[in-house]
């Protein structure tokens, strides 16, 4: 009867992961130095206001960015341009697109990609490689990437806010993790008690 259970159990955690994992966004990585240079705009800008992207998208968020230096394409130090970025995380709903959306205010850092006829710009730093930590070696890498002359400081935010380091709100890999690990500890422990019978 425990065999059955542990079956069972097992069978739905796997199915959790399989489903979570097919429900996924497909983000292939490309390198940042090739993205940037196909790229309409590459922007350093901080985050003054989130929230969920409007039409129903899912996993889509429309910043407000401030620009402090416009490395390619248009726009001024000082301009306010609006940007899309997404996660390459499991896909969420714009419910929770639009709780996490706070997450972003006060980052600053590359923003690059497709611009749109309305001039926002569809972000894709999510997909470069190397992910870069911090804003500054994020700056300086863009900078040699595009062959600009350097060196210079990371330009800071114009406005009083709180920085955020790497605060992307990527959900859901917690509950995919620990439905993995789950469902690996019940398969050896029925593997084992079969064994032993």
């Amino acid at each position: 009867m425990r065999t059955r259970f542990l079956l069972v159990v097992s069978g739905v955690a796997l199915v959790l992961v399989l489903t979570a994992s097919a429900a996924s966004a497909w983000c292939p990585a490309q390198p940042l130095k090739q993205l940037m240079s196909s790229s309409d705009a590459v922007w350093w800008g901080t985050v003054t206001d989130a929230s969920a992207a409007p039409g129903g998208r899912q996993g889509v968020w429309q910043l407000t960015v401030h620009l402090d230096d416009v490395l390619k394409g248009p726009g001024a130090a000082g301009d306010s341009a609006t940007v899309f970025t997404w996660s390459c995380g499991p896909m969420i709903s714009r419910a929770q697109a639009a709780s996490s959306a706070p997450g972003f205010i006060g980052q600053q850092g590359l923003f690059f990609g497709s611009l749109y006829n309305s001039g926002a710009l569809d972000d894709y730093s999510g997909i470069a490689t190397p992910q870069v930590k911090t804003s500054d070696e994020q700056y300086h890498l863009a900078l040699a990437d595009l062959g600009l002359k350097g060196p210079r400081d990371a330009p800071r935010p114009a406005f009083a806010g709180t920085l955020s380091e790497d605060s992307t709100p990527w959900l859901g890999y917690g509950f995919i993790g620990l439905a993995f690990a789950f469902t690996l500890v019940a398969t050896i422990v029925v593997l084992l008690r079969k064994r032993s019978n």
